[in-house]
């Protein structure tokens, strides 16, 4: 796949907080780069976010967009790298919320790696998924309705949920076949997202 086949040539956003898994950054970035596909980092204020790196802190990163900004109709895709820290943040922030319950409703390709995972429970969308999880997370996630799968890489629909140590290169495939999949789709969920209230970003 190149980026001449998403629908209307849209990136993929990367939403992340301070405390992500750099290594999740860096590999998608590069990997989505070498196909001609095009990534923006969304973070709380748009500026500097600090990545966590083998037990400590990390590189800076910019990113690209700031999160209050940010509509998911005009993205392809949504990822959001594992890190304990940034999702701690990315809970307690609304506009990182109504992100990832809109691509959720709009039947769009979301990946959660790692503890991303936790974040369906917050926006009331794990009922009934099969998703894989994290050890800490899978509690929250069967309290919320949750199915947790045994596997390392899972995928519900357009959602793709990680767990454990991922060969990004696995991901990626599975990420790329929801993104082909999901062409005509988004076609017609993005007309939708434009009358949609909830995707207001205020």
């Amino acid at each position: 796949m190149t980026a001449t086949e998403l629908p209307a040539n849209l990136p993929i956003a990367i939403l992340a907080a301070g405390g992500f898994e750099e290594s999740h950054l860096t590999e998608v970035q590069k990997n989505l780069l070498n196909l001609n596909i095009t990534t923006k980092v969304i973070s709380p204020d748009g500026g500097l976010i600090q990545g966590w790196h083998e037990g400590g802190w990390g590189h800076h990163f910019m990113a690209d967009e700031k999160m209050s900004e940010t509509l998911s109709v005009n993205y392809a895709a949504l990822i959001v790298p594992a890190g304990v820290r940034s999702i701690v943040s990315l809970k307690q922030k609304p506009h990182a919320l109504r992100l990832i319950k809109a691509f959720v409703e709009a039947g769009k390709p979301l990946a959660l790696l790692g503890e991303a995972g936790e974040l369906l429970a917050v926006v009331e969308q794990a009922s009934g998924r099969n998703l894989a999880a994290e050890p800490a997370t899978c509690e929250t996630l069967e309290a919320a309705g949750a199915i947790i799968s045994e596997d390392a890489i899972v995928t519900d629909g357009a959602l793709i949920s990680t767990a454990g140590t991922v060969q990004i290169g696995a991901f990626l495939d599975v990420f790329l076949a929801a993104l082909a999949g999901d062409e005509a789709a988004n076609e017609t969920d993005d007309v939708t997202e434009n009358s949609d209230p909830v995707e207001q970003a205020a």
